[in-house]
């Protein structure tokens, strides 16, 4: 409840115009009510009709049965009562406006966004809901306390004021509570969860007809009207059956991969509502959608089987599979802020990092991009590393706290590390934060490095001495050249398979073990070496297997570029046997020198995993007055105008990382926004 509070005190413009209403609903019939006539309704009688005193020293009120108090404690109740449901109102119709999800997601591409968050408009119907919960049954219980008082209980059976109000009064439980108590919330059944929630329809309906001598009819009409507009709409023309859909199956979930159908519009952040009749033709569940990172106009859903419905999606899909699905959406979701940002910090706690996937994919080539992702599931590490590109110009760092031994399917890039247990946020965000702004741990530096050191060697090759080659192959053309020195680098760590073991001896003989820190480095070395030999062994086999010494006296020498090129220019230039070089002398000079730059590469990465490695695990809980002269510190250091320019987004169920998020953004004044489907 808190951390909704604080949400909706983050709502500015928007927030302040509901509250205003609020005041203005409830200062209005206050004085509607005890105003005396005509501006309201209270009125001065010398006695009651049986000779007491009437009111409260003569002065009372009842206008109409259902409204009437003439001794001073049913004017209490009925003051309580009445002020309560007019500084409700504008709660009410928030009700059923905020779930206008696809009209709202229209009003997102409007200049309305700016006023109104209409990204996340959950949190306030959430909010709402609360409140109206509360009021409402304050409402109803000082009605029901008084019309018995007077004698008047009757009423809750033979008016349309009491029946309807009676109504309102059992279905508000009903509504609120199995999505509210955690207790319930965890022992039903989601489709009973959702159906009884829909009874708020009944509800809103049921209100507009209680107080049929005032407005309520038009305030909650209007709202209900929109709402059921709204999913009817929706249900028409914005819901699509595909029939593209594929269904992989993971170690612990499943993922949908789709085309866009005609009219689907996705723009890189959003979730959808996904129905399969094949295993339910009443259930629609909420899923984050990433775009497919390699089949353009393609998404994926990936869905963790945690309940009823996804375990048994999980038990259906043994291998991939074509079935239908329905897909509704998408909906405008808090990541859809990120593009008002320069620099993004996505923080992801499990099934979380699909929206973080998405964000990845539409603004690695627009922002800086980074990651920080807590996972206990090996098999969701293992199929994203392998399937996702992450981005470059920023930090992907995992943090995996299962138990299985992760089994990497490819070399990792020089910006992605993995580390084992949990992160101290506050102190990553801190490093990752002052390392791009400072200059001091940009990651594009290292990736720089290793992409230098490949286009050295790429240029070797491509120096190499064509002519000599065609005259040994007189067939091969010279962009079949060019295309056999493409195919080389894909031999780099950074597009190359790592060549994992995949059977259990080979696992067991692995060199992949001992501490997981620094198993990426290693692995990602490893593969590079593999490269590095394997491209060397293409540079000496030119160099030493063509021709003749007269063939090769034919073609006049060429500029060196490095000391690789001086050495092959040398060659090219020789007559003599006896002044070649040898394949495995110029593979050991070649290998010498790709190895000294290897390791500086290898240094770089290896000082990033150690410096964040220390920032995630504090040795101390610092002391208040030294946490409070680091925070000043660093915003002072760094400067508001451009903290200004990061955004925090997170997706998950963990409280706990909540909590250490708002924190930062309090103490930093870096934005938050975060996203999840717990309904």
């Amino acid at each position: 409840m808190g951390a909704i509070a604080d949400h909706f005190a983050t709502w500015t413009a928007a927030g302040l115009f509901v509250r205003l209403c609020c005041v203005f609903s409830f200062v209005w019939i206050v004085i509607t009510t005890f105003a005396p006539t005509p501006y309201g309704l209270l009125e001065y009688r010398n006695s009651t009709a049986d000779g007491g005193t009437y009111g409260i020293g003569g002065w009372g009120l009842c206008p109409r049965e259902t409204v009437c108090a003439e001794e001073w404690y049913t004017i209490a109740l009925l003051a309580v009562s009445r002020s309560s449901a007019y500084l409700n109102y504008p709660m009410m119709m928030l009700l059923f406006l905020s779930k206008t999800n696809h009209l709202r997601t229209l009003l997102q591409q409007t200049y309305l966004s700016i006023y109104i968050p209409f990204y996340d408009l959950h949190a306030i119907h959430t909010l709402a809901g609360h409140i109206v919960a509360l009021d409402y049954s304050l409402h109803s219980v000082c009605h029901i306390v008084r019309w018995a008082l007077q004698g008047n209980a009757k009423l809750l059976l033979t008016h349309q004021t009491g029946v309807s109000g009676l109504l309102c009064f059992v279905l508000i439980p009903v509504i609120t509570v199995p999505l509210s108590v955690a207790y319930i919330k965890k022992r039903m059944a989601w489709e009973w969860r959702k159906g009884l929630h829909y009874l708020s329809i009944v509800w809103g309906i049921t209100i507009c007809f209680h107080a049929p001598l005032m407005d309520i009819a038009w305030l909650m009409g209007v709202p209900v009207g929109m709402y059921l507009a709204d999913m009817l709409i929706g249900s028409v023309w914005r819901t699509y059956r595909v029939d593209t859909s594929i269904f992989y199956r993971l170690e612990n979930g499943v993922e949908l991969t789709f085309e866009h159908p005609p009219g689907f519009h996705f723009q890189g952040a959003g979730y959808v509502l996904v129905c399969l009749p094949w295993i339910s033709q009443y259930q629609w569940h909420a899923f984050s959608l990433f775009a497919h990172s390699t089949k353009p106009n393609h998404a994926c859903v990936c869905m963790s089987a945690v309940g009823d419905w996804t375990k048994s999606l999980h038990a259906h899909v043994q291998e991939p599979t074509r079935r239908p699905a329905w897909i509704s959406g998408p909906f405008a979701s808090p990541y859809s802020t990120a593009g008002e940002y320069d620099n993004l910090i996505l923080v992801a706690s499990g099934i979380g990092i699909t929206p973080a996937l998405s964000l990845i994919t539409t603004y690695k080539e627009k922002r800086r991009v980074n990651l920080i992702w807590s996972c206990r599931d090996a098999s969701l590490v293992e199929f994203y590393l392998d399937k996702c590109q992450f981005s470059t110009d920023g930090w992907t760092l995992i943090y995996y706290t299962g138990k299985r031994q992760l089994e990497l399917p490819r070399a990792l890039p020089p910006t992605v590390l993995i580390f084992n247990g949990r992160p101290d946020l506050q102190n990553i965000v801190q490093e990752m934060i002052v390392g791009v702004e400072t200059g001091g741990g940009l990651p594009e530096d290292l990736l720089l490095d290793a992409e230098k050191l490949e286009a050295d060697l790429l240029r070797s090759q491509l120096h190499d001495d064509h002519a000599s080659m065609r005259s040994e192959l007189p067939s091969v053309k010279e962009d079949e050249v060019v295309l056999d020195v493409k195919s080389s680098r894909s031999t780099s760590p950074y597009r190359k398979t790592a060549g994992l073991p995949t059977t259990s001896s080979e696992r067991s003989s692995s060199p992949y073990k001992g501490n997981r820190d620094s198993f990426s480095r290693r692995l990602s070395l490893e593969a590079f070496d593999d490269g590095i030999k394997d491209m060397v062994k293409r540079v000496a086999n030119s160099l030493t297997s063509r021709g003749s010494a007269a063939e090769r006296r034919s073609v006049a020498p060429r500029a060196s570029i490095g000391s690789t090129k001086s050495k092959m220019s040398a060659w090219e230039g020789s007559s003599h046997p006896g002044e070649l070089m040898s394949r495995r002398s110029m593979e050991r000079e070649i290998m010498t020198k790709v190895k000294h730059e290897r390791a500086s590469v290898g240094d770089r990465r290896s000082q990033a995993q150690s410096r964040f490695s220390q920032a995630g695990s504090a040795p101390r809980p610092p002391k208040p007055e030294e946490k409070g002269k680091r925070q000043g510190s660093f915003v002072e250091r760094i400067g508001q105008a451009r903290l200004a320019t990061w955004q925090m987004l997170y997706c998950g169920g963990s409280q706990p990382v909540v909590d250490a998020l708002r924190g930062i953004e309090r103490d930093f004044r870096v934005q938050l926004r975060t996203e999840k489907f717990d309904w």
